[in-house]
């Protein structure tokens, strides 16, 4: 247990570090307004002790644009990801048995220019 609690506080905090990095370079000044005015926008009935309600998190798009362009690009846990089915699929025309381990590397899929325009750019209005 103490692992998967380490793991999730080291994943944690790596990518805040990056969000943090991120917003805070000269390039994104505009950036970082636009967030402070949304967070400074929100009424008082909407904050608990000065900070966004959970609730209300989910409805401030520029915060959500920042913290998944920040996973997007900054990916706390970059390795491949194995999946498998208990049944068989077909996906774009291949045949995929049953059992079958297929696995994915976010860092490459979302460094891929092919998916993402300027794929190595921080853009969170993307």
């Amino acid at each position: 247990m103490c692992n998967s609690l380490l793991a999730g506080i080291d994943t944690t905090a790596d990518s805040l570090m990056f969000l943090v990095w991120a917003v805070s370079r000269l390039q994104h000044k505009a950036l970082q307004r636009r967030l402070i005015d949304e967070l400074r926008s929100l009424p008082e009935d909407e904050l608990e002790d000065g900070v966004p309600k959970l609730e209300t998190l989910d409805t401030l798009p520029v915060l959500n644009a920042v913290i998944k362009e920040t996973l997007r690009l900054y990916s706390p846990l970059p390795a491949s990801e194995p999946r498998s089915l208990g049944v068989d699929r077909t996906v774009d025309g291949y045949g995929i048995p049953a059992g079958t381990t297929i696995s994915m590397s976010p860092y490459s899929l979302h460094r891929n220019e092919e998916v993402f325009k300027d794929a190595l750019t921080f853009d969170p209005d993307r």
